[in-house]
């Protein structure tokens, strides 16, 4: 068997009854579960960066955030929570819808006085009857005249979004851009097997 030179460090090939590469090696459990995400299994907390991110992305044409007052937005929305959850609640317990919304007006108004941009989040109107078709154009039309929707999943995780093709939503998070597919998308009712559960009735506009 003839080795070239520089095969034992790497650099050369074997020629003739080279062994196969190796195979990748990987956790017997990676298969298993998902890795832990920044707002996944701290639901309270989801809801809080969605409406950050939501908020910098809406007037990031006008306005970039510095640090500190990303800060400040985060303590207005934590001083909001204050006293109506605990801690633990606030970051292992989902966040319901009603005082969801209120924590994004404390949040949007924390801005206004800190810019001067004035911002509204608008429920956003779904045709019912349509099901997913429905939330999935009014998602695609909130996008098309600028507004930035911000959705609830299944989990009780929240998220925004900032883009859509016919295909698939661009969610805007702590995983940065990252694509999912519409047609592993649903609504309550559409039963099992989806990937990602989508709830309309939650759905916000921010309009800036």
């Amino acid at each position: 068997m003839f080795i070239a030179p520089g095969a034992l460090d790497g650099e050369g090939s074997v020629e003739a009854g080279a062994a196969p590469p190796p195979r990748p090696l990987k956790h017997p459990n990676a298969g298993s579960i998902s890795p832990l995400w920044l707002g996944d299994g701290c639901e309270g907390l989801s809801g809080l960066y969605a409406a950050i991110n939501g908020i910098r992305l809406a007037v990031a044409h006008r306005h970039r955030f510095t640090q500190a007052e990303l800060h400040m937005l985060m303590r207005a929305g934590l001083r909001f929570l204050d006293g109506r959850l605990t801690p633990q609640q606030c970051v292992l317990n989902g966040l319901r819808v009603q005082l969801w919304r209120r924590l994004v007006e404390v949040m949007l108004e924390a801005t206004r006085q800190r810019t001067g941009i004035h911002m509204v989040a608008e429920r956003m109107p779904i045709d019912r009857e349509a099901g997913r078709r429905g939330a999935l154009v009014a998602l695609d039309e909130a996008v098309r005249a600028l507004r930035v929707p911000l959705i609830l999943c299944r989990g009780g995780i929240y998220t925004a979004v900032s883009g859509t093709t016919t295909a698939s939503l661009l969610l805007f998070d702590s995983r940065g851009a990252c694509w999912i597919s519409k047609r592993a998308c649903g609504v309550p009712g559409d039963g099992d097997g989806l990937r990602h559960v989508i709830y309309p009735t939650a759905f916000l506009a921010l309009n800036a």
